[in-house]
């Protein structure tokens, strides 16, 4: 595997993790393989900016990304980190990649897909909001964001925009 080919597959990696997990940045490079458990296919955060531990499920599209890196990771026999997302350059091969690292690698890739504007962050606002869109309650959308209060959700759903005439109809 070629060098482009690895580096491609874990930035795809670090898209997909804030996407599907709604994760924190700090909280994705600080991911270790261990963490991943490929039978109940779920995420184990170790420790949360509250410093509690939370546990996410993991989709089967989100399942299907870490499958397709995880394949390429294992394929340079002298891996021996025990964190997922590594470094690959001269000086920090298979090294844990840093926070700064990671930060740098998303918005060049957001960059370079048009979106210079975002940041990482945007995916947590994405996360909740698609979930909330899609009908999940507030208490879960919540656990799974590692909140400790229920209201902080409402800091990253983006509401649907509707007329006032529209949102009376509703009741």
């Amino acid at each position: 595997m070629t060098l482009p080919g690895f580096v491609g597959a874990r930035n795809r990696m670090m898209i997909a993790m804030l996407y599907y997990a709604g994760i924190r940045l700090d909280e994705m490079h600080r991911v270790k393989i261990k963490h991943i458990d490929f039978g109940k296919k779920t995420l184990l955060i170790p420790m949360s900016k509250n410093g509690e531990s939370r546990v996410i499920p993991i989709s089967e599209s989100f399942f299907d990304e870490i499958v397709q890196y995880y394949s390429s990771l294992i394929k340079f026999e002298n891996n021996k980190s025990e964190y997922f997302l590594i470094s690959y350059g001269r000086s920090h091969r298979f090294k844990k990649m840093s926070y700064g690292a990671s930060r740098a690698c998303i918005k060049r890739v957001l960059s370079q897909s048009g979106y210079s504007q975002l940041s990482p962050y945007c995916f947590r606002h994405l996360f909740a909001t698609k979930l909330w869109r899609g009908g999940a309650n507030e208490s879960d959308i919540s656990n799974l964001m590692g909140h400790k209060n229920v209201r902080s959700m409402f800091d990253y759903v983006v509401p649907k925009h509707q007329s006032r005439a529209s949102a009376v109809e509703l009741l």
